[in-house]
């Protein structure tokens, strides 16, 4: 990790599941910028996928579409750490867990270490992030006292047509 990343966007990615997302969702880190528009340098953040899948399945075309998207866009810092696990033995938590460990031991062994990471975490089907995004979590959390922040849970509406009770538990 480069001493000058403010951000990591930390994303538990199911390597047999996720073809389908993660392109898109790796877009919206594409051309990011300060809040004045000016175009965010790539040095003060990075992507790290945490590609992961069981043992018992195949790897979907997720891989090759990561792949295809650090080919089309070599300025957005993506890395990528890649796990098999025996079948019932992971859990997105325990993924979200050993992510976030990976994530602090670079943070730690960097020279930098001393200062605040500001780390963001969301699942691979992301369906929207404005244009400084990582830009305003980064001043944010600079120009506030805060420690942490959580956004909101949501799904599309097609559980909410199919059973309105479903958005009244999740809200």
């Amino acid at each position: 990790m480069l001493d000058t990343v403010r951000s990591v966007v930390a994303m538990p990615v199911a390597g047999h599941q996720e073809g389908s997302n993660i392109y898109n969702t790796l877009l919206w880190y594409s051309g990011q910028k300060n809040k004045d528009g000016s175009p965010l340098d790539p040095s003060t953040y990075e992507v790290i996928l945490y590609l992961n899948k069981p043992t018992d399945r195949d790897w979907d075309e997720t891989p090759a579409e990561i792949q295809r998207f650090i080919a089309d866009h070599p300025d957005v810092p993506v890395r990528v750490i890649t796990r098999e696990f025996e079948p019932g033995t992971f859990t997105i938590g325990r993924a979200r867990k050993e992510l976030l460990n990976t994530v602090l031991a670079r943070q730690n062994a960097r020279a930098a270490s001393h200062q605040d990471l500001n780390i963001i975490s969301h699942d691979a089907d992301l369906k929207g992030l404005g244009e400084t995004f990582i830009a305003t979590v980064a001043d944010d959390f600079e120009s506030q006292p805060v420690d942490a922040l959580t956004g909101r849970l949501d799904w599309g509406p097609g559980p909410y047509i199919k059973s309105p009770l479903f958005q009244a538990g999740v809200k």
